[in-house]
């Protein structure tokens, strides 16, 4: 008995064939989707660019530092496993911050992938203001980057760092009824 099933198109072009495996052992099982038409894929590898897989973390966690030496936000900790050592990631943070003082308020975000130090981050953005002026004043916002990195590894983990420019006080989230997050997206190379 052939175990096979062959359809010929119907103007003469080519065929297509479903074959059992060869023994019991190899038993596989193939879904077809009941909503709606596709396009069944014929190869596991896929396309340069295609996202692989979507982590996000998010969190309300408060912090606050005076210092100048960057400062790990465990808040937004989030490691990734990738399906092949050489695909990237994109990494898409989006924090509240805070600044606190008199005259400058200025804080530095940066993004790492081993352990938080002054010299070694992906990426950093600087927020804040200028001699804004008025003691116990503060200012606040949205701090957000976009960066396609290349780990050179199957698993990595991004740590958030923030630190502040000027000696005042600076802070990450702070706010229960707002949410930093950060989004980390495998991309195929």
């Amino acid at each position: 008995m052939t175990a096979k099933i062959k359809l010929n198109a119907a103007s003469g072009g080519g065929s297509f064939s479903l074959q059992a495996p060869s023994s019991s052992a190899n038993n596989r099982v193939m879904t077809l989707p009941d909503s709606a038409d596709g396009t069944v894929l014929t190869t596991t590898n896929p396309k340069t660019g295609n996202i692989l897989q979507v982590i996000q973390k998010e969190t309300t966690a408060s912090a606050t530092t005076t210092s100048s030496n960057i400062q790990d936000y465990t808040g937004l900790t989030q490691a990734i496993t990738l399906s092949d050592s050489s695909n990237k990631v994109l990494v898409q943070l989006n924090t509240q911050w805070q600044a606190y003082g008199d005259e400058d308020r200025r804080i530095a975000i940066t993004l790492h992938d081993a352990a938080i130090t002054n010299g070694n981050y992906i990426a950093q953005g600087e927020y804040g203001d200028y001699k804004n002026g008025g003691s116990n004043s503060y200012s606040f916002g949205v701090g957000t980057f976009t960066v396609l990195h290349t780990p050179g590894a199957s698993s990595v983990t991004y740590r958030i760092g923030y630190r502040s420019l000027d000696g005042s006080t600076v802070g990450l989230q702070g706010a229960t009824y707002t949410r930093s997050y950060i989004t980390l997206m495998e991309v195929a190379a």
